[in-house]
């Protein structure tokens, strides 16, 4: 950070907006990623069991050859 950059809470009044139109916006956009969050992790899941069947089925079916 350059010289006197301080980190703290945006001004979001530059923005036109009072506090409690952007705490409803923060607490809308964690809901969103927490709900993003929990799609992701559950589809990663039946992904990784959809590759593991698979990687069986062609491991007996290569088995089958040899």
């Amino acid at each position: 950070m350059g010289q006197g950059a301080q980190m703290g809470a945006p001004d979001f009044a530059a923005w036109g907006m009072d506090d409690a139109t952007a705490q409803f916006g923060m607490r809308l956009g964690q809901s969103a990623v927490a709900a993003g969050q929990d799609y992701v992790q559950k589809n990663v899941r039946r992904l990784q069991l959809f590759l593991v069947h698979s990687v069986q089925i062609i491991r007996s079916s290569v088995a089958l050859y040899y």
